[in-house]
C-alpha cells in the first residue's frame, strides 16, 4: 500500500492525541511532506500537533511544516472562540422567539475530546423547529447575518463578520433517503429539554445520528479521518451506550454491517486490536485515506459509475429527491422534466464542474470500479 509507513503513523498520533499518550520515535524513512497533506486535506492538523508535541526535540527538527501544525491549532483555537460565540448569538435569537432547536454534529462532538481545540470544523448546525424556514431568514438577516444558500433541508448563513457560516436544519437528512429519515424525524419525541428551547439527543440518537450521516458521505463520495476518529471519540464518552437498542435501530436501517466495519477499523487503530481479515481493514483504510474530509471528486464518481452511467443521467427517484425535494415524491411522474432540468442546469450553470465530472468519471479504471463496489459490499451498503 503506498505510503503505508505515513499512514501507520499518522494513526498513531492520533491515538496517542485522543488517549493523552506519548508516540514512539519516528521512522527515519518517513516523509513529512506526505504527512502534512493527509493533515491538511483531514483536517486534523490541531489534533496531530498535541501529538507532534511529544516527539523528542532531536527528531523535531527534521519534521517538514513543523510550525504549520502549530499555526494549525492556534487558527482552531480562534476559530473555536469565534463559533462559540456565534452559537450563542444564535441560540439567543432562537429562544427570545421561542425556537426549539438542537445542537449537532462538531458543536457537541467537540467537547468529547481531551481538547475542544482539536476538533475542526466548517461550520455550526443547528436543527429547528417551531418556525417556518422564511420566518428564520427574516430573524438572522435582520441581526445581520446573511443567507448564502437554500436547500430543501437547510439553509446556510454567514455572520456579519463573515468568519462563521450556520447552517439552520429543518431535517436532519435528506428526503432521499426515506428510511434513515422515517427514524431521524421523530427525533424530537426522544429528546430530552435541557433548558426552556434547547433539546439534547440521547445518547443512543446522536449515535445513530452519526453513523446514518456518515454513511451519507461514504455513498456520496467518501469518509475520511475524522469520520473514524469521532466514531472512536463518541463512543468512548458514551461507554454507557444501550447497545441492544442501537443494534437493533441500526439493523432496521440497514447500516449494522457498515457501523460494525468502522467500529472494528476504530479498534484496531485505536485499540491494538487484531485485525480478523487484514485484506478488508486495508481495502477500508485505504478508500478512507484517500478521499480527504468529506470525499472527492474522483471517488464520486467512481461511486456513481458503480451504480452504471444511466444512474449518473437519470438519477434514481431518491437522488432526485436530495436535488428537489417532496416535489418528487409527491409528484413521481414530473422526474422526467426534473431530469432535463438537472442536466441542463449542470452545463449551464457549471460547465467546468461538468467537464471535471466527465473527465473524472472516463478516468475511472476497472480496478477502481472493482474496489468501491466490493468495499460497499463488505459494509453491507450494496
Amino acid at each position: 500500500m503506498k505510503y503505508e509507513l505515513e499512514q501507520n503513523y499518522i494513526i498513531e498520533l492520533l491515538k496517542c492525541a485522543i488517549t493523552n499518550t506519548t508516540p514512539s520515535s519516528p521512522d527515519e524513512r518517513i516523509n513529512w511532506d506526505v504527512v502534512f497533506n493527509y493533515a491538511k486535506i483531514h483536517r486534523i492538523a490541531p489534533v496531530l500537533y498535541f501529538s507532534i508535541q511529544k516527539i523528542p526535540e532531536n527528531y523535531k527538527s527534521k519534521i517538514a511544516n513543523l510550525d504549520q501544525y502549530e499555526l494549525a491549532y492556534k487558527s482552531n483555537l480562534v476559530d473555536d472562540a469565534n463559533r462559540e460565540n456565534e452559537i450563542s448569538i444564535v441560540t439567543k435569537l432562537l429562544v427570545n422567539n421561542g425556537v426549539d432547536y438542537i445542537l449537532l454534529k462538531g458543536s457537541v462532538t467537540k467537547h468529547f475530546y481531551p481538547d475542544t481545540s482539536m476538533r475542526m470544523m466548517s461550520d455550526v448546525d443547528i436543527l429547528y423547529r417551531n418556525k417556518d424556514p422564511k420566518e428564520i431568514k427574516n430573524l438572522l438577516e435582520s441581526n445581520n447575518y446573511t443567507q448564502t444558500k437554500v436547500t430543501p433541508k437547510d439553509a446556510m448563513y454567514l455572520s456579519s463578520n463573515k468568519l462563521v457560516k450556520v447552517e439552520m436544519q429543518q431535517s436532519l437528512l435528506d428526503d432521499g433517503f426515506t428510511d434513515w429519515l422515517k427514524y431521524l424525524d421523530n427525533i424530537w419525541d426522544r429528546c430530552t429539554k435541557k433548558t426552556e428551547n434547547e433539546f439534547i439527543m440521547t445518547p443512543e440518537d446522536f449515535y445513530i445520528y452519526h453513523i446514518v450521516h456518515m454513511a451519507k458521505h461514504f455513498i456520496n463520495g467518501g469518509i475520511g479521518l475524522r469520520h473514524i476518529l469521532d466514531t472512536w471519540v463518541i463512543n468512548n464518552h458514551y461507554n454507557n451506550i444501550d447497545r441492544h437498542y442501537t443494534n437493533k435501530i441500526l439493523t432496521k436501517l440497514k447500516l449494522y454491517e457498515f457501523e460494525k466495519q468502522i467500529n472494528s477499523l476504530c479498534e484496531i487503530w485505536f485499540e491494538d486490536s487484531i485485525p480478523a481479515n487484514k485484506e478488508e481493514v486495508d481495502l477500508l483504510s485505504e478508500y478512507i485515506f484517500a478521499n480527504g474530509a468529506f470525499g472527492n471528486i474522483s471517488q464520486q464518481s467512481v461511486n456513481e459509475v458503480s451504480s452504471g452511467m444511466k444512474g449518473k443521467i437519470f438519477p434514481s427517484k431518491k437522488i432526485m429527491t436530495n436535488y428537489y425535494g417532496e416535489t418528487i415524491t409527491k409528484y413521481p411522474f414530473t422526474i422526467p422534466f426534473y431530469w432535463m432540468r438537472l442536466n441542463v442546469e449542470r452545463l449551464l450553470k457549471n460547465p467546468n464542474k461538468t467537464r471535471n465530472k466527465i473527465k473524472s468519471m472516463s478516468n475511472i479504471s476497472d480496478e477502481q470500479k472493482k474496489k468501491t463496489e466490493q468495499l460497499f459490499k463488505i459494509c453491507g451498503l450494496k
